[in-house]
């Protein structure tokens, strides 16, 4: 099954059960379907999709963050319990062993030598992880590794 067809099930039965994670998913199935219509084309792919879910989830880390800071725990709360929702549609993460040997092989397969080679590795990395690791984790690695 789809990851989009995943959220479409849970969307009915989060209706059927008038579940607390209904206004997650309506506010996930309507980013998609703008996702959709600003791209001109029917379906987004698992990768496309994967990426919105993860925009959904820094949203809610940053409202998480200003609510924490403006002391109202109750919607951090409500923000954090959202995000490890929508957590469950990513998929597993690559471990810190696997991610720092990608980087190592992308900087030997490029002869990277210094930061001048940073984006390169990037891209390289980001290419391999298809969305199995944050971009912020990957850019902490490379800039590590390339000095």
């Amino acid at each position: 099954m789809s990851l989009k067809e995943d959220i479409q099930k849970d969307f009915i039965q989060a209706l059927k059960q008038k579940s607390d994670n209904l206004s997650v998913l309506k506010s996930l199935k309507a980013s998609l379907q703008n996702k959709e219509i600003s791209l001109k084309r029917k379906e987004l792919n698992e990768e496309e999709i994967v990426s919105l879910i993860r925009q959904e989830i820094k949203k809610r880390q940053e409202a998480q963050e200003v609510f924490s800071r403006v002391n109202r725990p109750i919607q951090a709360e409500k923000e954090k319990l959202e995000m490890n929702f929508l957590k469950k549609y990513l998929p597993p993460e690559l471990s810190l062993e696997n991610l720092n040997q990608i980087v190592d092989q992308a900087i030997k397969d490029l002869k990277a030598i210094g930061r001048q080679d940073f984006g390169r590795v990037m891209k390289e990395v980001m290419a391999k992880v298809k969305g199995q690791a944050e971009g912020s984790k990957i850019k902490e690695i490379v800039e590590k590794k390339l000095g």
